[in-house]
């Protein structure tokens, strides 16, 4: 992830090229994620997890499950991913 000097946060073109091998060189092997796409499907930001996580079996990715609401379907890619854990809540009091 780097900053690309206007305020916003970028995310590398491949997740599986950029993103876990700078922290797995680094000497993680957790990566904690708290973001994902809406899609419920398995896209290639879950397929790059599924992946990395294969040819990397002491790495483990650790993403949010959604935030689209209590419904099904509502589970978004990375979360679809096979080989990473996928955590979320089923109520949010105030």
């Amino acid at each position: 992830v780097s900053n690309d000097q206007s305020a916003n946060l970028v995310f590398p073109d491949s997740l599986s090229e950029g993103l876990w091998p700078f922290s797995y060189d680094n000497g993680a092997r957790v990566h904690s994620n708290s973001w994902g796409d809406d899609s419920p499907e398995y896209t290639i930001d879950a397929r790059e997890a599924d992946e990395f996580t294969y040819d990397h079996d002491d790495f483990l990715i650790i993403v949010a499950a959604g935030n689209t609401g209590p419904n099904p379907g509502t589970m978004g890619s990375p979360a679809t991913a096979k080989n990473i854990i996928a955590v979320g809540a089923s109520e949010n009091h105030p």
